[in-house]
């Protein structure tokens, strides 16, 4: 390992140098430690009890006015076609009937209307397969 620098002079040379530096800077003797004395903690007094109270009072009803507020409102609109999928109170399925199709198998079919300004009509099929089409 090089132990000298560019200059010529030696690392541990220019070590003695910077440690004697570091010594004579320093206080000799250090000074002693003057360490606070901390007084014992009292009871809190009624004003800081009260007003952490008054601030989870104030929080608490920010958070519910918000929600409530909010619930008010009616949420963002779905894109494409919303169906009610929670079925209107009252509504009724048409019955199911059996029918033949083109290629001569058996299908269930049924509609669903959903209500609306302009009612929406669901045409459900679903082929019934015989056990030698398993």
């Amino acid at each position: 390992m090089n132990n000298t620098f560019s200059n010529g002079l030696s690392q541990d040379y220019v070590d003695r140098v910077l440690q004697s530096f570091f010594k004579k800077e320093m206080p000799d003797p250090w000074p002693p430690v003057s360490v606070p004395v901390h007084k014992a903690a009292g009871p809190h007094s009624w004003f800081q009890t009260y007003g952490r109270l008054a601030l989870v009072a104030c929080v608490a009803l920010i958070l519910i006015s918000y929600l409530s507020l909010a619930a008010m409102f009616p949420a963002a609109p779905v894109p494409g076609l919303a169906l009610d999928r929670y079925r209107t109170i009252g509504s009724k399925l048409s019955p199911k009937q059996r029918v033949l199709t083109p290629r001569g198998a058996e299908a269930l079919v049924w509609d669903e209307t959903i209500p609306g300004e302009r009612p929406t009509i669901i045409i459900h099929a679903l082929e019934i397969k015989g056990p030698q089409k398993r």
